[in-house]
This record gives structure tokens, sequence and C-alpha cells, in this order.
């Protein structure tokens, strides 16, 4: 079997496969963007794509300390759109680091 890159998650910091994880990407120009494809070049923090992760990583200030820039609402909003409430055993940590 292949080796699956992993990220950790900046809210809840546990480790997952890095294809379940949102991207947020700092780029060259200092503006920062919602990398769907994960293909964007520049600093990025990975996220869970569901609520709670977000919110998380907005108060402990993981955006913030990943990608040396402050997240605008704007930014919150797209990922918030992106990230469906999910719950189940999905939710639950397979290794912390």
């Amino acid at each position: 079997m292949a080796h699956q890159p992993e990220r950790t998650c900046v809210g809840c910091k546990r480790i997952r496969k890095k294809s379940t994880l949102l991207r947020v990407a700092k780029l060259c120009d200092g503006e920062v963007a919602v990398d769907i494809a994960q293909k964007l070049g520049g600093r990025g923090a990975y996220v869970c794509p569901i609520w709670e992760c977000i919110v998380a990583a907005q108060g402990r200030r993981g955006f913030e300390a990943s990608l040396k820039k402050r997240l605008s609402t704007i930014v919150c909003e797209e990922l918030l759109k992106h990230a469906p409430l999910v719950t189940g055993n999905w939710w639950k940590p397979t290794r912390k680091r």
C-alpha cells in the first residue's frame, strides 16, 4: 500500500490523512484563500472539514500560528461553507500528536 501523507488539524490537533482535510493557503502576495484542490503554493494550514474544528482553530488561533497572518471573516465563512457538520466515528481520535 502506498504511503498517504498526513497533516495535523490546527483545530483539534489530530493527525489525519491530507486528503480528508481542508487547506487554507497564504499565497505569495500575502492573501489567504481556501485551497480545496490543495494545489496552491505558499504556506498552508489544515483543518478537519467540520464546524467544531474550524471554530476551535479560530479560538485557539491555530490559523494565525500556522499562516503567520490573521484569517479574515470572508475566508472563515468560505471554510464553513465547505465544512459539513459531521458526527460519528470520523470525529473520534485516531492518533493524537
